[in-house]
């Protein structure tokens, strides 16, 4: 601006230009996008890569990627690749959590061979928390490529909600019948239906 020659022109014209390409390079720069999105921008431009390979900015300009009409649909491929990373990231954090959540198994008054489930507190949270995420996964508008996975999960873990749940119930039958059949005069006055639920 002070000195306003002939150069001080010219780089003005370049940075200019140069700021005006600069989304899009930031876009291009994505590190969530893989390479079946780099399949789509090639496809749209019509550049001959290879997207699992190696490329350059420079080759991707000779392919006039930098022509104005361009910039949207390229916005548009790194903005899902963003949200497809997100919920890849997530998905992810569903599944560690359930490969190293313990069940807790306390033994039935003191005998060996008999095991209750213990404290779910920690089971049912985990299980709101997750079954909630996924289907805040399965209303976002980048889940096409991982929905039938997020699908799976949420099922898996709506069943085993309810297998809890059922076994919750008959654990507390079956431990209020125990008090009672484990008696002594109760399995002489009942033999067989002591014997069916020694079974059971």
């Amino acid at each position: 601006k002070k000195l306003g020659n002939s150069i001080t022109h010219l780089l003005r014209e370049q940075t200019t230009a140069f700021k005006r390409i600069m989304p899009l390079i930031t876009d291009l720069g994505n590190p969530s996008i893989q390479p079946k999105h780099w399949q789509q921008i090639f496809d749209h431009i019509g550049f001959e890569g290879n997207p699992n390979g190696t490329f350059c900015l420079q080759e991707l300009k000779h392919s006039g990627i930098f022509q104005p009409e361009y910039g949207d649909f390229v916005s548009d491929v790194s903005g899902t690749a963003s949200g497809e990373r997100q919920l890849t990231a997530a998905l992810t954090e569903v599944k560690e959590a359930w490969a190293t959540l313990n069940f807790t198994v306390l033994n039935y008054r003191d005998q060996r061979t008999l095991f209750i489930l213990g404290g779910l507190d920690e089971v049912f949270l985990q299980l709101e928390d997750n079954m909630v995420g996924l289907q805040s996964m399965l209303g976002s508008r980048f889940v096409m490529t991982m929905r039938e996975e997020i699908e799976t999960w949420y099922k898996k873990l709506s069943l085993l909600s309810d297998t809890i749940d059922e076994w919750v119930v008959v654990q507390k039958s079956w431990m209020y019948l125990e008090t009672i059949f484990g008696a002594e005069d109760i399995k002489k006055q009942l033999p067989e239906e002591s014997k069916k639920f020694s079974i059971v």
